[in-house]
């Protein structure tokens, strides 16, 4: 079709115009566009430059966001009388979604066992560790965290 061929003759005119400015405005890297081939290299370099400064950069970012500082560990006592370390554990717990890995002597109160169930069922990989002899004590969660579908004791 005529109307195709004359827009390809007309964006070879515009290309070899802005060919030609280029080569007066920078006489230095004219070189670089001294005819067709010549500017076909340099946009494909210029091209793979970008895509690898690209790639580089959202390496870097990655690479930043996994050394970022976390917070220390956090050691808590129970019982504690004002209750702010329980109702700190369930926020915490409430708003995991990776892993829950926790440590303790016992497991008796209700509402940090039924956080610890919340996120299992949210597909949270949850770890509990106990003292042997308080898992299977009287008032002591863990026994029934097996059985509503959580890992072993």
């Amino acid at each position: 079709s005529p109307a195709i061929r004359d827009l390809g003759l007309f964006g070879l005119e515009a290309a070899e115009r802005w060919r030609a400015s280029f080569a007066d405005a920078f006489p230095g890297h004219a070189a670089l566009v001294q005819d067709r081939l010549a500017m076909v290299g340099t946009l494909t370099w210029l091209l793979l430059a970008a895509l690898v400064a690209y790639r580089g950069a959202a390496w870097l970012l990655s690479v930043v966001r996994c050394c970022r500082r976390r917070p220390p560990p956090e050691v808590m006592f129970f019982p504690e009388k004002s209750g702010s370390n329980v109702a700190k554990l369930c926020r915490e717990l409430a708003g995991a979604r990776g892993r829950v890995w926790l440590a303790m002597f016992t497991l008796t109160d209700d509402l940090l066992s039924g956080e610890v169930l919340r996120a299992h069922t949210r597909g949270v990989d949850v770890r509990v560790i106990v003292d042997d002899d308080q898992s299977q004590a009287l008032g002591s969660d863990v026994v029934r965290l097996p059985d509503a579908g959580g890992a072993g004791a």
